[in-house]
This record gives structure tokens, sequence and C-alpha cells, in this order.
């Protein structure tokens, strides 16, 4: 069971690849940010329903996943007005700019690279989701409990 704190305030990593998940999860909490791994669209959509609204989230969608894919767990997030307006940073190790642009289209806040000679350095991934989390009203957290701060206009 997550406690409290764990599912108030909080960046979602959703991969179907483990050790991918929980060492960006890993490095996110190692920045001091609540993090959490899950594995799949629908593990992240249960987990998106069970959060308190008032509570900033934020969720990193891997795109190429299998059913649910990204792309289908971001439309039914979209499809479902208790978690539509949920911020979804889409991270990809492929880049077809149709599927990016139907992700853009959808709501994605933004579209970010995995590794390899074409994607974002970890560090320009990492300070894009802090970046995110931030504008949503996510904070570091001190002393074991995360920080809650009105979303950035």
């Amino acid at each position: 069971m997550r406690s409290e704190v764990e599912i108030s305030r909080v960046i979602v990593v959703v991969d179907d690849y483990r050790d991918g998940g929980e060492v960006l999860s890993h490095i996110l909490r190692a920045r001091g940010y609540p993090a959490t791994w899950v594995s799949g669209g629908s593990e992240a959509i249960a987990f998106l329903l069970n959060h308190p609204p008032e509570q900033p989230i934020l969720l990193i969608l891997d795109d190429m996943m299998p059913e649910p894919s990204g792309m289908q767990t971001l439309q039914m997030i979209r499809a479902d007005p208790r978690i539509s307006r949920t911020p979804v940073i889409m991270h990809s190790a492929g880049f077809d700019l149709a599927h990016r642009d139907q992700a853009m289209t959808l709501g994605a806040v933004a579209w970010l690279l995995k590794g390899g000679s074409a994607g974002a350095s970890v560090d320009t991934v990492i300070d894009t989701i802090l970046e995110w989390y931030q504008k949503v009203g996510g904070a570091p957290l001190r002393d074991g409990a995360a920080i809650q701060r009105g979303p950035k206009k």
C-alpha cells in the first residue's frame, strides 16, 4: 500500500521496461522530488483515479508499451473527465512525427526522447520533467514530505 505522501504529490513514471522506469524514478528522487514507477497504462489510470485531485501530479508516459500503448493511455486519460486535465509528458525511444503531433494534439505538454544520439541528455530530460512538475504546483521533498505550492501561471 502506498503512503498518503507518495500518492498525494508525485511524479509518476509509466514504463513497461522496469529498469528504465525505476532508474528514472530513482534519479528524480535523488534530486529531491517525489517519484514512483508503474508498469503500464492500466496501472497509471488506476493510480490517477485514486490521486487526490487537489494535489500536484505529473505523468511521464512511455509511448512504446504493449496494450494499452502510451498513446492509447493518453487517449483514455483525456476521455475521462475525472483525470482529463492530468499533465502528461510523453517519453519515448521512437520519434514518429505524426505520433508526436497526435500526442501534442491530445494535450501532452512535451515529447522527450529516451537516450541515443538523437535523444536529449539525461540532465535535459530530468530538468524538463522537474520544470513541468513545478509548473503544476509540485516541489522538492523536505523532511520526507512533499511541499505543495499553487500552480505557476
